[in-house]
């Protein structure tokens, strides 16, 4: 658990949006790892073959189902690698911006954050990136929300990063960026504020609902204090004088220190948190917040707060019919699904031939020798319910491993890749990963890889 919140990370929100150089990447479905030919030899022509793509000659039973192949129709038969405005990539994440996708790439150690455009054939703007205005000093977090502003002078992409101050191991620089449309786009700052925290514990979480965007820290004057922080911000940036005390609310502080991880701002307004007990391997938890900040005594076992033992480690949070779906590891180590009734209390009947609890995510690839990932970094609800999961594997004695999965309430989906699930890299940098899914049935993810290059690819649900 502490990798995961030692990474450096980007957090991004797309206002306005409904729906949730170049270079050859190796997909890996049935093919060998990235720089290995079939006999671990280096076949050029292997090595550049990305997944789905065949020989003239394959097997017509192969190309039954496209489900879980890259888009050929996206830019090199289904990747981009991306050139940045500096040496190597520290994190990415994308939004989509009708029929664009937008990137918000940070340096590694520079402080240098950038936004650029790509169209929806993979073509991006390279030579003309928009950098957000920082000081020098790196990134901590990142992760990427959609959010369905009206307004157009409030509209574009809502940036949330949080950097930490040169100099000092106890303060944070939080910024909220607007970035808009135009030629070029345009960045405007938001927001600015320092936290007091230790990095390597400051958890943070961003969301963003009808009104106003939320984001939640962990920042404590006494780094072993336990509470969460919210900060309402309006379309403007101010901050939203209806919640809480001057657009701040504090939770705790507890005996567990709580790091939030992901949060989401519900149709009526109400946000939730997904947290995890930082000095606790036993659970995690979620919590529940009226309009005004007040906690929602309807939600979870002990007055706004729900608590389960089913994941130790929660990384990710959605909206799920009347509930919530979330992402994160389970007691044995592996990348598992739970889900939440409306009320915060585990659903015992959500999933097909199980007696409530978790759902496994992932599987082990004994075959190719590819291990079940244990993060959940995004995931994304298809019309039909069916969820799409881009997890990573990270660990001191295990290999870096970045997979897509589909899961249906019966488990994996069979019809996706290999065993409803596929490799997309090896020896990527964990965690520096972003998902979206697109309204005909595709799913954009984009990554930092272990040299340093930011990739986009794109796979075919259907």
């Amino acid at each position: 658990m502490m990798e995961c919140r030692r990474v450096r990370m980007l957090l991004v929100a797309l206002a306005g949006c409904t729906a949730a150089a170049c270079g050859v990447f190796i997909g890996l479905e049935e093919l060998p790892p990235i720089g290995r030919g079939p006999d671990g030899g280096g076949d050029a022509a292997d090595d550049a073959r990305p997944n789905g793509a065949s020989d003239a000659g394959a097997d017509a039973d192969a190309q039954a189902s496209s489900a879980g192949k890259l888009d050929p129709a996206f830019g090199d038969r289904g990747v981009v690698v991306v050139s940045v405005p500096f040496e190597k990539a520290g994190g990415s994440s994308l939004v989509l911006d009708g029929d664009e996708i937008v990137l918000i790439v940070s340096g590694d150690d520079a402080g240098k954050v950038v936004a650029i455009r790509c169209s929806n054939a993979g073509s991006c703007d390279s030579a003309h990136p928009v950098t957000l205005p920082a000081p020098p000093s790196s990134m901590i977090r990142a992760i990427a929300v959609p959010a369905p502003w009206a307004d157009p002078h409030a509209a574009g992409i809502l940036v949330y990063g949080v950097q930490d101050k040169p100099g000092s191991d106890y303060e944070n620089v939080v910024h909220l960026w607007r970035v808009t449309r135009g030629e070029p786009m345009a960045v405007s700052v938001l927001a600015s504020e320092t936290l007091h925290a230790p990095y390597v514990r400051l958890g943070t979480a961003f969301a963003v609902g009808a009104s106003r965007s939320v984001a939640v820290d962990d920042s404590a004057p006494d780094e072993d204090a336990g509470r969460l922080n919210l900060r309402a911000y309006l379309p403007d940036g101010a901050a939203d004088p209806s919640f809480g005390r001057h657009g701040l609310v504090t939770f705790g502080p507890t005996a567990i220190h709580l790091s939030p991880s992901d949060a989401l701002v519900q149709e009526d307004g109400r946000i939730v948190v997904a947290a995890t007990a930082f000095d606790d391997a036993t659970g995690f938890f979620s919590l529940r917040f009226e309009n005004d900040g007040g906690a929602d005594r309807s939600f979870g076992q002990e007055g706004g707060v729900a608590r389960s033992s089913r994941l130790v480690d929660v990384q990710s949070l959605v909206r799920l019919g009347g509930g919530y779906l979330l992402g994160g590891r389970e007691p044995g180590g592996r990348g598992a699904l739970l889900r939440l009734q409306g009320d915060g209390r585990e659903d015992p009947s959500y999933w097909d031939a199980r007696d409530g609890g978790a759902i496994y995510a992932f599987e082990q690839d004994d075959d190719a020798g590819v291990p079940a990932p244990t993060n959940i970094n995004a995931l994304g609800i298809e019309p039909s319910g069916t969820i799409v999961v881009f997890g990573s594997t990270f660990g001191l004695l295990t290999p870096p491993v970045l997979m897509l999965a589909r899961v249906s309430r019966s488990g994996l989906d069979p019809a996706f890749g290999k065993m409803g699930q596929i490799v997309v890299d090896e020896g990527f940098i964990a965690q520096h990963a972003s998902m979206a899914l697109q309204a005909d049935r595709k799913v954009v993810i984009t990554w930092v890889s272990g040299d340093g290059f930011v990739k986009v690819a794109r796979y075919l649900l259907e």
